[in-house]
């Protein structure tokens, strides 16, 4: 009977640590995706004084003139450094949306950051015939990246993502 009792603590001693184990991963998957949440819910604000800028930039380039292009950064310290641990924990749907949410903004501060250099190395060059068509035509694109961005988000927020891979990216 002795073993029997012995047998029954270890496999009770064990079910809990593995039910701790578990719990303990749970709390910390939620903490790391709002975490993440939190983050997006900042970049709402933060795009939209960047789409802000853009049209700034683009009313600029309609009269051919340069505004510098410098902005604050993007946000991104939350997906950075959760992404690897949150991955198996979220779906192809949440997965493939951050992606897009995160490389389309990476991609809008470097066009922006580049502007003032790009398009004068580009007038100096005579690149083309009318650098401030190209650019305004580049950062109307911008601001519609934009305008999905903030899309993607909300869907995120909702916990209703939108399946990117069904996006029609013209």
């Amino acid at each position: 009977m002795e073993p029997l009792i012995g047998l029954v603590g270890v496999i009770l001693g064990f079910s809990l640590g593995e039910i701790s184990r578990i719990i303990r991963e749970s709390r910390r998957k939620r903490k790391l995706k709002s975490v993440l949440f939190s983050e997006l819910q900042s970049l709402i604000s933060l795009i939209k004084q960047k789409s802000d800028h853009i049209q700034l930039i683009i009313d600029s380039l309609s009269k051919k003139v340069i505004t510098p292009g410098q902005t604050v950064g993007i946000l991104e310290i939350g997906y950075k450094n959760n992404i690897t641990d949150l991955y198996n924990h979220l779906t192809v749907k949440e997965r493939n949306c951050l992606h897009i949410i995160y490389e389309r903004l990476r991609i809008t501060n470097n066009e922006i950051n580049q502007f003032e250099s790009s398009i004068k190395s580009d007038i100096k060059e005579k690149a083309f015939e009318d650098p401030y068509r190209i650019y305004r035509v580049r950062f109307e694109k911008l601001k519609e990246s934009n305008e999905l961005v903030l899309k993607l988000i909300d869907s995120m927020l909702s916990k209703n993502p939108i399946d990117v891979m069904e996006i029609d990216f013209k």
